[in-house]
């Protein structure tokens, strides 16, 4: 069982450590994109981490609350799918006004699986410094399973 709370200085360590290892191990970004720095990649949005029982960091999201943004979501190599992505947008449907939007880059395939397989849906597309992306737009309750 995962619990969602909001992130809190002491919790900074593990949120850059997870966002450092997933963006350098990120083959889908250009090189040059591949930069670690969560505190300034997150600057201005609200982050939300999910703590494994014994209270360990195991992912986390960031939201740009003015847009209802959902900026990253990364969850820790040795947690992935285990639900722990779905807990933690679960987790923003009771006070994140809907709909939510997001970027996501489309070489990277296993994220946009998880969101087309998650009820979100195509509403644009971009090109940016990573690449071409597609814009998602959620506005349903999630349910976790």
């Amino acid at each position: 069982m995962f619990k969602v709370r909001a992130a809190t200085p002491f919790d900074s360590h593990a949120v850059q450590e997870i966002f450092r290892t997933n963006i350098e191990n990120a083959e889908w970004l250009p090189e040059l994109a591949r930069v670690s720095d969560f505190a300034k990649a997150s600057e201005g949005e609200l982050v939300f981490v999910a703590s494994s029982s014994d209270g360990e960091v195991v992912g986390f999201v960031s939201v740009y609350v003015a847009d209802s943004f959902i900026h990253h979501l990364y969850v820790r190599s040795d947690f992935q799918n285990k639900g722990i992505g779905r807990v933690l947008l679960s987790s923003l449907q009771h006070w994140l006004p809907v709909p939510w939007r997001l970027k996501c880059v489309q070489k990277n395939q296993r994220a946009l699986s998880f969101y087309l397989r998650n009820d979100w849906r195509e509403v644009g597309v971009g090109e940016s410094e990573d690449g071409a992306y597609v814009v998602l737009e959620w506005h349903r309750e999630l349910t976790v399973s």
